[in-house]
């Protein structure tokens, strides 16, 4: 009893927060005369239907009702644990489907057999509370812990996308959270006495977390590409001034900079059309229009 499967895949109840999690469900019993057993089985897999059915109509309390009546039954079914803390999940009671979700745990690992597979759907419903928006203690680190135990209990295809979807919205929260202008500044300032000290390797360091810091801050960039130049690395430099010029495409000073790293590049006819393309934008800039002397001379 309780080797149940969960109905859609882990991934796709994860990836709608507005979807219910998946009930699991019994196997369909074969017809013919029952026995005694057979009809407390049947009475038991009634209990649990009827629990999913009010689950799906949202009839939270009624669904919990009927979920204790059939795990008091028939204290193998463990699974039916998971579809109760499915319904607090619903209702927001986060402790409360964690703590049943342990309680789960911890009785089906004194099942023999182990049930491994019921194991693995506990943890990753655990995951899923830690994943969940509206958890106020949501820890997307904490969620893929528990998609790798359930992953060790038994490996589906399912969990791994799961865990790797998981992983990028981790990376980008990390990100996003990350972003503050004013360390930002802090770090560009850092960068610069380290570009006057002549501390190349310290100066990009800055220069990469200022970045970080404020991602929309074009100067950034551009500080980069110099420090990098310095270091003689002018593909990473052209890549930090596309970079700029992509958050500000009139940012000449990036121009400039650009047509002298394709100066040194010895590509002369590029650094011809780029120092023409800052000069449209600043007739007057100075590095544009000395940058544009010293490479006609070499094309002549």
């Amino acid at each position: 009893p309780g080797g149940a499967e969960e109905a859609p895949p882990a991934a796709a109840a994860a990836a709608s927060p507005a979807a219910q999690e998946p009930m699991e469900v019994d196997p369909p019993t074969p017809k013919g005369p029952l026995s005694d057993e057979e009809q407390k089985a049947e009475d038991v897999k009634a209990m649990r239907e009827q629990g999913n059915a009010h689950y799906k109509a949202k009839e939270f309390e009624q669904a919990l009702t009927c979920y204790d009546s059939v795990f008091e039954q028939d204290p193998e079914q463990v699974s039916v644990l998971n579809n109760k803390a499915a319904v607090y999940m619903e209702m927001k009671e986060w402790k409360q489907a964690e703590d049943t979700i342990k309680g789960a745990i911890e009785a089906a690992q004194a099942l023999r057999p182990t049930p491994f597979e019921t194991i693995a759907k506990m943890y990753v419903r655990w995951g899923k509370v830690y994943a969940h928006k509206k958890n106020p203690e949501m820890n997307l680190a904490t969620a893929i812990e528990y998609y790798e135990k359930a992953q060790m209990e038994y490996n589906t295809k399912e969990v791994d996308r799961l865990m790797k979807t998981t992983k990028l919205d981790k990376k980008k929260a990390d990100k996003l959270a990350y972003v503050n202008p004013e360390l930002g500044l802090e770090a560009k300032e850092r960068g610069n006495e380290a570009f006057r000290a002549q501390d190349w390797p310290t100066a990009i360091k800055e220069y990469e977390d200022a970045i970080k810091r404020d991602p929309k801050n074009a100067a950034y960039n551009n500080n980069l590409a110099a420090a990098l130049c310095k270091i003689m690395d002018f593909q990473g430099a052209s890549a930090a001034c596309e970079k700029a010029l992509d958050l500000d495409p009139k940012y000449v000073k990036a121009i400039a900079r650009k047509g002298d790293i394709e100066f040194l590049r010895k590509e002369y006819h590029k650094a011809l059309e780029t120092y023409q393309k800052g000069l449209t934008i600043e007739p007057d800039n100075k590095a544009c229009k000395d940058g544009l002397q010293k490479t006609m001379r070499m094309v002549r």
